[in-house]
């Protein structure tokens, strides 16, 4: 550890053995289930423009990082840089104002960048932080630093990611005021399904209130090759208060895309597939207590197919080789409507109306 400099400038640099620093610590903390290596450089500079003024660049590089805490998994990081910059002015020993604040971390495959979108006064609960988020990289390596300290189900997920989000925070309220999110290509499995898509996309605007426990969402819309799903104005209480559920959900569907490209445990050995255009929505609405469901389904040029085997091919051909699909039920135009309410205080389920039209 070095440094020069005086209060209108300078500059503090440093390099340490992290394995070096943990068996020093050893000797005044219990660090034997602590598993520290790799090696830190960096520096921090500082500058005073003028009275008042403050400035402060920072950065840090970590090589062949390897860390395990007595409750987390192994967390292994080849080669990790951290920049780091502040501007804004101080009174005193106080930072009165930050005009802009900037956090990256920067791997070979890999990067996360934070920044402040406007000045703040980081003075008082009632600061509001206007940040801006952006992450790119990949999903095997994002989840690799995830897993060592946050217990995941036994997931694999691969594809490049872009992830561009625009938020304010404050000491009530998480407010995402904008977010993109997409996954090129993205391919999901779990032991009981799997998702193979070529590009999925996610957009969100939403707000959780953290005294309350209510999250709102103004709109959110997923899409993929096989299907897409849009919520508007939905709005649920995680703390199981009143409205607790509501909002307008509408889907649509390729359902041979879906039946090839999302496959659930039991989908390799069926004999049914589906053809055809889903779309539809449902709105839910709560007013004392009571849940109200309205839906409509429509289904255009729908097909149920079964696959078959042929009699007259030879025996020593694979089954998987000759087999067919047939139509078993062709239905042009289906739809389905209809309302529910569902009073849980009483347990009560009540149908107000269905009704199922086709085109004959």
């Amino acid at each position: 550890l070095h440094g020069s400099g005086g209060s209108s400038a300078g500059r503090i640099a440093w390099s340490c053995n992290l394995n070096q620093l943990k068996q020093e610590l050893a000797q005044l903390l219990d660090l034997h289930q602590v598993r520290l290596e790799g090696t830190l450089t960096g520096n921090l500079d500082w500058k005073v423009p003028a009275a008042g003024a403050l400035g402060l660049d920072a950065s840090a590089q970590l090589r062949q990082l390897a860390l395990r805490l007595p409750s987390s998994g192994l967390w292994q990081e080849p080669q990790l840089d951290i920049v780091a910059s502040v501007e804004g002015t101080a009174l005193g020993n106080t930072i009165s104002e930050l005009s802009k604040a900037s956090l990256s971390l920067i791997t070979t495959t890999d990067q996360l960048d934070l920044s402040l979108l406007a000045p703040v006064r980081p003075r008082g609960k009632s600061v509001s932080w206007p940040l801006h988020l952006h992450v790119t990289g990949g999903w095997s390596s994002w989840l690799a630093r995830i897993r060592p300290f946050v217990p995941l189900p036994p997931v694999t997920v691969e594809g490049a990611i872009n992830f561009d989000a625009k938020a304010q925070v404050n000491a009530d309220a998480l407010i995402l005021t904008e977010s993109t999110f997409s996954s090129k290509p993205f391919h999901f499995a779990l032991p009981s399904m799997s998702v193979n898509e070529p590009e999925a996309t996610l957009e969100l605007a939403a707000r959780w209130n953290r005294n309350t426990g209510l999250l709102t969402i103004g709109n959110g819309v997923f899409r993929s090759t096989a299907a897409a799903l849009r919520a508007q104005q939905v709005a649920t209480n995680l703390g199981g208060g009143p409205g607790q559920l509501s909002g307008e959900f509408n889907v649509w569907a390729n359902l041979e895309l879906l039946s090839n490209q999302w496959r659930f445990s039991s989908r390799s050995t069926s004999p049914w597939r589906w053809r055809g255009t889903a779309r539809g929505g449902v709105s839910l609405s709560e007013q004392e207590g009571v849940l109200t469901a309205r839906w409509n389904a429509n289904l255009d040029d729908g097909e149920l197919l079964c696959k078959q085997a042929s009699p007259e091919q030879p025996r020593i051909v694979p089954a998987s080789a000759h087999q067919s699909w047939i139509t078993v039920v062709r239905e042009p135009n289906l739809q389905f409507n209809g309302s529910v309410q569902y009073d849980p205080a009483n347990a009560k389920l009540r149908l107000e109306r269905c009704e199922l039209v086709t085109a004959d």
